[in-house]
């Protein structure tokens, strides 16, 4: 895995896709620096006998770096079960939860505004796109969104296989 993707699609076999929002690892990064110098700093102060408070700015950056890292998500597209699911588990640690047949998927689109953009997906009957990770132009949407296209092309819903829209046989194979 990229160090720097925030997205990757694998495919744990022929009928499933599983599409993973990771944690921001550079906000990780920049979070645990943060600590280490804040903790290192305060060491020494205490140490040459100053209580110094200076440095109190810098574990605040270092707490808003990590409730901004957390952000992540996943969709699971399972052909074998017929069904789509999608967590995403917001900045503050409340996790979303939505699960449609996977017939009701119509596709997976990039939402560009300007120099940003972010991956959804695009539900039959439902007004608003399922959104996995909260920040915007992640490293690997763009893949993401053409690999679920492409899968979504492969997938024929079960009552379309019959030729029937109510799961039961046309009526050309009944007159016969």
């Amino acid at each position: 895995m990229n160090f720097f993707k925030t997205y990757q699609v694998s495919r744990t076999s022929a009928d499933q896709l599983i599409v993973v929002a990771h944690v921001g690892y550079v906000f990780l990064i920049i979070a645990f620096l943060c600590f280490g110098f804040a903790v290192r700093n305060g060491y020494q102060a205490q140490k040459a006998g100053q209580k110094s408070l200076s440095k109190a700015p810098l574990v605040f950056m270092g707490l808003f770096f990590v409730l901004l890292s957390v952000p992540h998500g996943r969709m699971v597209f399972d052909k074998g079960n017929g069904t789509f699911t999608a967590d995403r588990t917001h900045w503050y640690g409340i996790t979303d939860h939505t699960e449609a047949p996977l017939g009701d998927v119509v596709a997976a689109r990039l939402n560009q505004a300007n120099t940003t953009y972010q991956l959804y997906v695009v539900l039959k009957h439902s007004d608003k796109p399922v959104v996995i990770y909260a920040l915007d132009s992640a490293v690997g949407q763009d893949e993401a969104a053409k690999t679920i296209d492409r899968f979504l092309e492969e997938y024929t819903p079960p009552n379309e296989k019959t030729g029937s829209t109510d799961g039961t046989a046309s009526d050309e194979s009944l007159s016969r």
